[in-house]
């Protein structure tokens, strides 16, 4: 793999900054494909309440790393963490355990576009997995869902609508994470 390919850009939430690593060519013990998360880069400092409960063990690992100095509060951005050094990840056991595709575009008054389908159609037989999340800045309804018959795959679209103030946009954002964890 070449460093172009493997380079990655994580925004924060809320136009938040710009977290930076890359895959890396080695696998881990479990088969996952390791990946770096480079020193300076920003880490959210507060995490959604049904993390805890929906992703112990990466919680408890975040919690460690933070205890270890791994991560520690920003001296550059305010309200932020940050990486101390470059910090080696990979998933404990190898396996994704969602996709989800974030498009900044509004739902058609016809519908979602056909095309996002089939691209997390593909991401999903790639991945395994058995339920796939489409998120739309704007949509019809909240959520809606599609079953591929004969693959035991569900496309699940939902809509946010970013045009309410803050704190409705974060409540919205918060029901959307309990959606999706229910899939996991």
């Amino acid at each position: 793999m070449s460093d172009t390919q493997t380079e990655f850009q994580l925004r924060l939430p809320h136009r938040g900054p710009t977290a930076h690593g890359r895959l890396l060519d080695e696998k881990g013990t479990n088969g996952a494909q390791k990946f770096l998360v480079r020193a300076g880069s920003p880490v959210r400092s507060d995490v959604v309440p049904s993390f805890p409960t929906q992703m112990p063990s990466s919680y408890h690992l975040r919690k460690q790393l933070i205890a270890d100095g791994l991560i520690r509060a920003s001296t550059t951005r305010s309200g932020c963490l940050e990486t101390t050094q470059d910090i080696i990840c990979n998933n404990h056991d190898g396996v994704p355990l969602a996709v989800v595709d974030a498009k900044y575009k509004a739902e058609k008054p016809a519908g979602f576009p056909d095309a996002d389908l089939y691209q997390m159609l593909a991401y999903c037989t790639a991945l395994n997995l058995a339920d796939g999340h489409l998120v739309y800045a704007r949509g019809n309804a909240p959520h809606g869902s599609h079953r591929v018959k004969y693959a035991g795959i569900t496309i699940h679209q939902h809509a946010l609508e970013l045009n309410q103030n803050p704190t409705k946009v974060l409540e919205n954002i918060e029901k959307l994470a309990q959606r999706l964890a229910v899939t996991l």
